[in-house]
């Protein structure tokens, strides 16, 4: 297993699933995002609030990509992603830098994970 990293701590909202590639064979998920809007953190940008975060931010494109421990949780988390991409599903992202966690939700419900490091309710709503 490679390893992943969280490159910058966001909350977005209105994220939609543009493309969804599966790799059975390492168990890789890899997904392509849009977002409405949201916000990073960056405390030394000088357009970031006196908290360190920069909102206001619009249109925003990604990627991401996990890979499961084992291959019923792949095929789970590959439907329920399909489903939400063949849908056009408004989902909300979130990372945080210091767990190294990156979590994708329907509003509303437990949020999908993108590693084993669970992220809670408070670090979810950090930047809200």
């Amino acid at each position: 297993m490679r390893d992943l990293m969280v490159g910058r701590e966001a909350r977005l909202e209105g994220v939609t699933i543009t493309t969804l590639y599966a790799d059975p064979d390492t168990l890789t998920i890899h997904y392509q995002y849009a977002a409405d809007h949201g916000a990073w953190f960056s405390p030394s940008d000088p357009l970031s609030g006196p908290d360190g975060w920069i909102r206001g931010l619009e249109r925003i494109e990604g990627e991401g990509s996990f890979e499961c421990a084992e291959r019923e949780q792949f095929d789970r988390y590959y439907r329920l992603m399909g489903g939400w991409a063949a849908y056009g599903t408004e989902l909300r992202l979130g990372s945080d830098l210091n767990t190294q966690c990156t979590a994708l939700w329907e509003p509303g419900t437990v949020p999908l994970l993108t590693v084993s490091v669970r992220m809670d309710d408070a670090l979810l709503d950090r930047a809200a």
